[in-house]
């Protein structure tokens, strides 16, 4: 007997491999009132002992035991008689949670590694940097260019391939009898620094393949040390170093983020101190669909039953599932306030403490406004008094002429530059708004002519100097 035998309706026959997959209407939601055309609720009867089903609408499934109890009704005694089960045929319960569970150390690469890997991530970072398809990639997932900086992504534009022991990698040997070579893909290039100071180390080189598989490649050599932007009170765990990007980006002033690299890793020793004292760890592992789980014949949803290993081992933890997709990628892209979501997630704490901050950055964002007001007299004249030299008091600097032949030769040669007209026109634009919108203001407008510096204001907007 399996699951056909005993849901009531039609199902069509989808699939002939291992038993066949049908689909049909869906006993609890009836698949949206689709009659006849329904095909979201499948089974494989076949699957496990008795059989498997799975509903695309509402997310129920299970097995023919529990199809039994959580429909029919029944006792699990009940159930088992009317599928003519034993109880010994389920086996005896498994400790689903390490007892006594230890973290392992995990040690730094080869210096040689490490050498070779900062060169490569540094020339990758400069290229993804010229590549603007790419940098808009990272944007449409919410990683702008200053998270790209911080840590310090990159693209390598064409596969590579270099000698294993020159990178202090053991040798190994093809089925060939050839020697292996150390392989680094054409993708997005992902590194794990020891830190974000200008003299970190390179730990770690996970690509990102865009039409490849494997999808990520981690490059032999690297080490296991999960990413972790900040040692925080609160801090949340994800799967996805892209992911834990996001988030910094989005609520890095919050919390700290781990990415654990997939949903079965655990914490390592390096690691644990930090989350020991954590007030609260939110557990964030991917929302995927549901597997077939051919041990005990259910359907797992794995990021919520890695979870769990999760809460046993650290009080503070509390499992906070991605809305809006399986991971904060996909979220982001559905439009989820991610900000908030982790806000909502957290004690009041939490909440009256960034308040408090919230208020703290306003004064100090007013006092720039002031200094950027009360800028100092040009302290250098260039090119027979053509071009001046503004120093402003919080130490940005730019270039200021009316001269149209000095304005291109320094856009041309990268110099932040404005126009007299320009900054006339900033000047009447501002004069309504409040110091610290007049900061922010100023600081956008001279972040976008360091990225474009040919670029000039007129009306309001930002034009390139192309065919005006």
């Amino acid at each position: 007997m399996n699951l056909l035998d005993i849901i009531p309706g039609e199902f069509k026959r989808v699939g002939g491999k291992n038993g066949g997959e049908f689909h049909g209407a869906c006993p609890w939601c009836g698949d949206g009132g689709k009659g006849h055309g329904s095909d979201r609720f499948h089974i494989w009867p076949e699957q496990g002992r008795n059989g498997t089903y799975w509903c695309r609408m509402c997310g129920r499934g299970g097995d023919a035991i529990k199809y039994l109890v959580d429909h029919d009704g029944l006792e699990f005694k009940a159930a088992l008689e009317r599928l003519d089960l034993h109880p010994d045929i389920l086996g005896p319960k498994a400790d689903k949670i390490p007892v006594g569970w230890q973290p392992s150390s995990v040690s730094r690469p080869a210096d040689i590694w490490a050498e070779h890997a900062l060169k490569f991530a540094t020339w990758c970072h400069e290229r993804l940097l010229e590549r603007p398809d790419e940098l808009t990639w990272l944007a449409d997932r919410g990683i702008g260019l200053e998270m790209v900086r911080k840590y310090r992504l990159g693209w390598n534009p064409s596969h590579a391939w270099r000698e294993r022991p020159a990178w202090g990698v053991k040798p190994q040997r093809k089925a060939d009898g050839k020697m292996k070579k150390l392989w680094l893909p054409r993708g997005l290039v992902i590194p794990l620094l020891s830190d974000f100071s200008a003299t970190a180390q390179v730990l770690r080189l996970r690509i990102r393949q865009p039409d490849q598989s494997p999808r990520y490649l981690v490059i032999p050599g690297s080490s296991r040390e999960p990413m972790c932007s900040r040692v925080a009170e609160g801090m949340v765990i994800v799967e996805s170093e892209l992911d834990a990007i996001l988030l910094d980006g989005l609520a890095g002033d919050l919390v700290g983020v781990v990415a654990m690299g997939n949903d079965t890793a655990k914490p390592t020793a390096s690691l644990l101190p930090a989350l020991k004292e954590a007030m609260v760890i939110m557990v964030s592992l991917d929302s995927d669909l549901p597997k077939y789980n051919p041990e005990t014949g259910n359907m797992d949803m794995p990021g919520a039953k890695a979870s769990r290993w999760w809460l046993s081992q650290f009080p503070q933890a509390i499992r906070v599932p991605v809305i809006g997709g399986k991971d904060p990628g996909d979220a982001f892209k559905e439009g989820v306030d991610l900000r908030g979501w982790v806000m909502a997630a957290l004690p009041a704490y939490f909440h009256v403490k960034a308040e408090l901050e919230a208020e703290k950055q306003k004064k100090r964002d007013a006092r720039k406004a002031r200094q950027l007001l009360q800028a100092e007299e040009p302290e250098t004249v260039q090119a027979a008094s053509l071009v001046k030299t503004v120093t402003l008091k919080n130490g940005r600097s730019f270039c200021l002429t009316s001269d149209r032949e000095e304005w291109e030769r320094l856009t041309d040669a990268g110099e932040l530059v404005f126009s007299e007209y320009e900054m006339k026109r900033l000047q009447a634009a501002c004069q309504n708004m409040e110091p610290d919108e007049r900061l922010a203001a100023a600081m956008l407008v001279l972040d976008v002519k360091e990225i474009f510096a040919p670029a000039w204001i007129r009306r309001g907007e930002v034009v390139t100097n192309e065919n005006n």
